[in-house]
């Protein structure tokens, strides 16, 4: 997103093949005044010196992410790095993902060499794929739980007591599913509260008056 603009040295001393040069440039926004350290390298036809900047061990992007294989820096998609990733500088880097069930918002780094590593947090947010695959596996669950033909379905989330007597099978039928709805909380995955209704019918015999009823 930023590269350093409107550059101009304001001091250089040589020696030799070594050269230590101070630059005043504009970056991510705010004027900045760096030194660096240059080496000599062969001219171009041996009649004009060209000079590379030596920059010593680099900087390291330390990057936190959850949720994510590969990240996006600036324009290019790498491996999410366990030990941090050398970078040049001084350059402003955008860091993000965006991955079929999780994404994060991009955050902007400005790496200039004053530090050996600059950290950037990637919070994972579910994307609409993620939340529509819960969904789906939220219904499967409750429609297998719907062919259940007691007053309480084996591992499923709803059932009905009743101290009357139950003559033969009852039947089950989803009348409303659950809005399922992703956060995340303390960098963990949860499905806010939300709630289902589902019918059950059958005919019973009445424990006080022994009447029948559907």
């Amino acid at each position: 997103p930023s590269l350093p603009t409107r550059v101009s040295v304001t001091h250089a001393e040589v020696d030799g093949d070594t050269a230590e040069v101070t630059a005043e440039f504009d970056l991510a926004g705010t004027t900045q005044t760096q030194d660096f350290s240059l080496v000599r390298a062969p001219g171009t036809w041996g009649l004009f010196p060209v000079w590379l900047i030596d920059p010593g061990p680099l900087p390291r992007l330390d990057l936190v992410v959850d949720g994510a294989s590969t990240v996006r820096i600036n324009n290019a998609d790498v491996p999410a790095p366990r030990d941090g990733l050398p970078v040049l500088y001084p350059v402003e880097y955008s860091v993000g993902f965006a991955e079929d069930y999780f994404r994060s918002t991009a955050q902007n780094a400005v790496v200039d060499g004053s530090a050996p590593e600059v950290e950037v947090q990637l919070a994972a947010e579910p994307t609409e794929e993620l939340r529509a695959e819960v969904e789906r596996l939220v219904h499967e669950h409750l429609d297998e739980c719907v062919t259940a033909t007691t007053l309480m379905p084996a591992g499923c989330t709803f059932g009905h007591d009743t101290v009357n007597t139950m003559l033969g099978d009852v039947s089950w039928e989803m009348v409303e599913y659950p809005d399922v709805q992703l956060s995340t909380e303390r960098r963990r995955l949860v499905t806010a509260p939300a709630e289902g209704v589902a019918q059950v019918s059958g005919r019973y015999r009445d424990i006080v008056t022994a009447m029948e009823s559907d």
